[in-house]
């Protein structure tokens, strides 16, 4: 019964519809030369259906003959300068056709692909550089300084795309890429996790699929970043099912409801940020926003007002997702779910191990709340150049991210804390030493501490609490976090206090610290 489950949930995605002769040819030919690999996506579609558009941005259409072109093009450039299996390339920009096609042909040629912030500054992307060992970083970037090989989008590489040769690559049968997706550590250091995408089982893509009603015919909207694994996981599942992808490189409302309303999308991934950026947008009501059936919202949690909101604009088209870099996608909350367990992040995944453990391990019972472990065939390998904290969140295939939640009596899994430290504001991981450090380094500071403030926009908004050494203002303390340290760890609010509190150890009392903001007013 469950086969016939699966094959009638990957027919009804339109996945099983019949190959006709030359696509078969084509794929079985591409099968017999190199095995099942991601690659086999690009050449089906580019024979099954080659004028169809793959990927819009802006004025500009790529079809899927034309984008397995230019990725068979540029994975044969990637070969002439000594790029292959076991090789690094580093992925540094915003969300971009490139970005697509750069991801695709490292995979293609066996290197190990890693996704780096855009905006990150020189240093930091330097340092994640060097733990990557890059070979070549395809960036729009000019300012990583002497000795980053670079390959930078629009003069050289186009140049390097249009004077390869668009035969098929020769790649050895055994090499497989992987991705590694960075994401904060407890001490500001980003964690790497290191995962290979032709690892996924059949078993998680029919269970995801079974919750979340995707199809072949979708149109779907890029919109959260892409070196983020919400922004970059959907857009994966867009190009496994054949979809025309319509990538938006900044996001707005006023480019989303555009984009929607011109492409007739049906299916987009946002972060809550972007729901109540949009769901407050009053010009929203006056765009044509119907087509929309799935919005899957991740990366933070999903305040009740801010779906409460979104639904009223878009309808019962929203999908809570819970999951984490490391773990991937481990339970989601359809329309029916939001209403039905409205504080629960829905059910895992058909096919994904979800347990509650204590503090030694051992699994707790329905209701207790505990550490959340997830397994699954989505799952990371493991973190890179850091062994000691793969042991610590590795266990028997499970993984942790040191959330903490339980499960109910009907199966739905809550999220109720974070056992770090960490800020979730906008859909990105922000942990409070990074902030820390910067704010400590101003001349005029004696000591700065950061937390998390609930926020219907935000989730979390940043605060820094601030114990000032000279005369200085929030207004320039917010400038010198910008010159320091990623936007997305800047604090939105600077309070002084004469001093902070501590606890009977010396170290500061954070709970005692969130207390003086009431409710985050």
């Amino acid at each position: 019964m469950s086969i016939l489950g699966d094959l009638a949930t990957l027919a009804r995605s339109g996945i099983l519809r019949p190959l006709g002769p030359r696509t078969t040819f084509e794929v079985t030919r591409q099968f017999l030369r190199e095995g099942i690999r991601q690659h086999l996506i690009y050449t089906l579609y580019a024979a099954r259906h080659p004028h169809k558009p793959a990927v819009v941005f802006e004025e500009h259409v790529t079809t899927w003959r034309g984008l397995l072109d230019r990725i068979q093009r540029l994975s044969n450039h990637l070969i002439s300068t000594g790029i292959g299996p076991g090789s690094s390339v580093a992925i540094m920009l915003p969300n971009r056709p490139e970005f697509i096609e750069a991801n695709a042909a490292g995979i293609r040629v066996g290197a190990v692909v890693s996704f780096v912030n855009p905006r990150a500054p020189a240093a930091d992307a330097k340092s994640l550089f060097d733990r990557t060992g890059a070979d070549v970083v395809v960036t729009h970037r000019d300012d990583l300084g002497a000795g980053t090989p670079v390959l930078r989008i629009g003069g050289d590489y186009e140049h390097a795309i249009a004077h390869a040769s668009d035969v098929e690559p020769r790649v050895d049968r055994a090499a497989r890429g992987k991705l590694v997706a960075f994401t904060s550590g407890t001490t500001g250091r980003p964690k790497g996790a290191v995962r290979s995408l032709e690892g996924a089982s059949i078993g998680s893509v029919t269970g995801f699929l079974k919750m979340i009603p995707f199809r072949t015919s979708d149109v779907h909207l890029v919109v959260s970043p892409m070196y983020h694994s919400l922004g970059s996981g959907f857009a994966t599942v867009a190009q496994a099912l054949g979809n025309t992808m319509v990538i938006v490189e900044k996001f707005s409302p006023e480019a989303f409801c555009r984009n929607v309303q011109e492409h007739k999308v049906t299916t987009t991934a946002v972060v809550p940020t972007m729901l109540h950026q949009l769901a407050s947008w009053p010009d929203a009501k006056n765009f044509d926003l119907k087509t929309l059936r799935l919005v899957l919202c991740g990366g933070a949690a999903l305040r009740e007002e801010v779906r409460s909101q979104a639904r009223e604009l878009l309808g019962d088209v929203i999908y809570d997702l819970y999951g984490a870099t490391e773990m991937g996608f481990v339970s989601i909350a359809t329309p029916d779910d939001l209403v039905r367990k409205p504080t629960s992040v829905g059910k895992p995944v058909p096919g994904i191990e979800v347990r509650i453990a204590d503090a030694h391990g051992n699994e707790v019972p329905r209701g207790e709340r505990g550490e959340i472990w997830a397994r699954s065939s989505l799952g990371m390998e493991d973190y890179l150049d850091d062994p000691e904290l793969g042991a610590e969140r590795m266990r028997e295939g499970f993984i942790s991210v040191r959330d903490v939640g339980y499960l109910d009596e009907d199966g739905y899994l809550h999220v109720v804390d974070r056992a770090d430290d960490m800020i979730i504001s906008g859909g990105v991981n922000v942990y409070p030493a990074e902030t820390e450090i910067a704010l400590n380094a101003h001349p005029k500071v004696d000591e700065a501490s950061v937390l998390g403030v609930p926020d219907p926009k935000w989730g979390e908004r940043i605060v820094a609490v601030v114990v000032r050494s000279g005369d200085v203002t929030e207004d320039e303390l917010i400038s010198w976090a910008k010159e320091n340290i990623e936007y997305a760890a800047v604090p939105k609010e600077i309070r002084f206090m004469e001093s902070l509190p501590r606890n009977d150890i010396g170290k500061v009392d954070k709970k005692k610290l969130a207390a003086t903001f009431g409710n985050g007013s």
